[in-house]
């Protein structure tokens, strides 16, 4: 009986795993057993062993988390499993990564320890432990030189109208990493001197870049053209 039973699974998998691809071609097979096993598990999966995240702030203007107060959709390795398509949110002034539960009624606070890089549409953070404040960083460019950025939000509190309202205010912190080193890069005139052995071609090529209006878009820019030329 149970090799019955194993032979049958076995033709099981093997009709699955060859669904949906030509005659002679290699499907997945790695990709679709962890897509089997994440989807059998997902119910007890151990990054829903935390802490409950509440929200007790009453209109706040603004908000605290990355992007947008709905659940995103995000790719995660966790505890060294990826997982996939998980409901998120990214309180970027707590630099935590909730996670709503399977009863989708509560969320979850993840054991942050365990996470190392978080996948959120074409946003993809990564933990830095050392070089600088350790937490999560959006890596923004990866070549040789790479650019990495501190999303946050600072919260204040207005007094001045006989009640409390909470305020969030978004700020973005630009590092380049540079022959194992972080340097702050928030302007044209600190990128360029980061990047000073080719200052002379960099400047000249920055002009034509709006560093006012689009900061982000002009550092990844000059530090790709500095990685082209180097």
């Amino acid at each position: 009986m149970p090799q019955v039973y194993w032979m049958l699974l076995l033709c099981f998998l093997t009709g699955h795993l060859t669904d949906g691809y030509s005659q002679g071609s290699t499907p997945p097979a790695s990709a679709y057993a962890q897509h089997l096993y994440q989807k059998a598990t997902s119910t007890s999966a151990s990054y829903y062993n935390g802490k409950e995240y509440t929200i007790q702030e009453f209109r706040p203007q603004g908000h605290q988390f990355f992007e947008s107060m709905d659940w995103l959709s995000a790719s995660l390795s966790y505890d060294g499993i990826r997982y996939d398509n998980l409901p998120l949110l990214y309180d970027i002034n707590r630099d935590l990564f909730i996670l709503r539960n399977h009863d989708g009624l509560h969320r979850v606070i993840p054991d942050q320890s365990l996470l190392e890089n978080v996948t959120i549409g074409t946003h993809t953070f990564v933990r830095i432990r050392q070089g600088l404040k350790p937490g999560f960083y959006e890596r923004l460019y990866d070549g040789k030189t790479k650019i990495f950025c501190k999303r946050t939000k600072d919260r204040t509190e207005d007094l001045s109208q006989q009640r409390v309202l909470i305020i969030y205010t978004p700020h973005d912190y630009y590092y380049l990493l540079k022959d194992g080193q972080y340097i702050p890069v928030n302007s044209k005139k600190s990128i360029l001197t980061a990047l000073s052995d080719r200052k002379k071609e960099l400047r000249k090529y920055a002009r034509a870049l709006n560093f006012r209006e689009d900061r982000e878009n002009a550092i990844r820019n000059v530090v790709a053209y500095y990685d082209q030329i180097k």
